[in-house]
């Protein structure tokens, strides 16, 4: 009866899924500032797409010429890269929960279960993070702001993935392996460039010079001839 009524709080690995009252199954949950980051970037998607019907100020066409075939490949391959270590990890972080076997050591798991040498390697999330790191570095980059809706979404959902994938990596290994802090902090970090990339203060939105009408055109020629 309470798994009708209780669901796994964001930033678990089952995050909107249902549980029971002490959650036993969502398993380890990022910290409070990573969960709170998505939720900005998903509240300010829903506000920006009610208020002009889109995500990004610029006409989907004139940001596609504006986006160098270079960089659109190198950042399409980095979402791409990002959702496959994301399932990777998932599907690795399944097979070991399947057995009951959770919060131990990477060495634990090995010993208890013959972990693969494959398996240890993606649970220590380096590859992982590799992913993550490169998916920031072209979202840095000045050219992130002329990328379409498609591919902000494409990312967005890529980065929600990686949150769930990290989350089941944490409750699996206790949090062993690549520091789970600096891993949330890039996270972090992408999720407020993305938020950034909204902002009203882009080039593309500057206020457009006042239209010259008549009654402008009067009034400047009333100001000149007093002068």
């Amino acid at each position: 009866m309470d798994q009708k009524r209780f669901r796994c709080p964001p930033g678990t690995r089952r995050g909107g899924t249902f549980t029971d009252r002490f959650g036993t199954n969502c398993g380890y949950r990022l910290a409070d500032s990573v969960v709170d980051s998505i939720s900005k970037l998903q509240a300010a998607i829903t506000n920006t797409t009610r208020r002009r019907g889109r995500l990004l100020p610029k006409r989907p066409e004139q940001r596609s010429r504006d986006l160098p075939d270079d960089y659109k490949n190198n950042l399409d391959n980095a979402i791409n890269a990002l959702l496959a270590s994301s399932k990777n990890l998932d599907d690795v972080a399944a097979q070991y929960e399947t057995r009951g076997i959770l919060g131990r050591s990477i060495g634990e798991l090995s010993q208890l279960s013959g972990m693969s040498r494959e398996d240890r390697d993606v649970l220590k999330g380096d590859s992982f993070f590799e992913d993550v790191n490169n998916l920031q570095r072209l979202i840095n980059m000045p050219d992130f702001e002329n990328i379409d809706d498609a591919t902000y979404n494409k990312i967005v959902d890529a980065i929600e993935r990686s949150m769930k994938a990290e989350a089941g990596r944490l409750s699996l290994t206790a949090g062993e392996g690549r520091d789970n802090r600096k891993v949330q902090r890039q996270i972090e970090s992408i999720n407020g460039s993305l938020l950034n990339a909204l902002s009203p203060r882009r080039r593309d939105t500057r206020l457009a010079p006042p239209r010259v009408t008549l009654k402008l055109l009067m009034e400047l020629e009333g100001t000149l001839g007093g002068l």
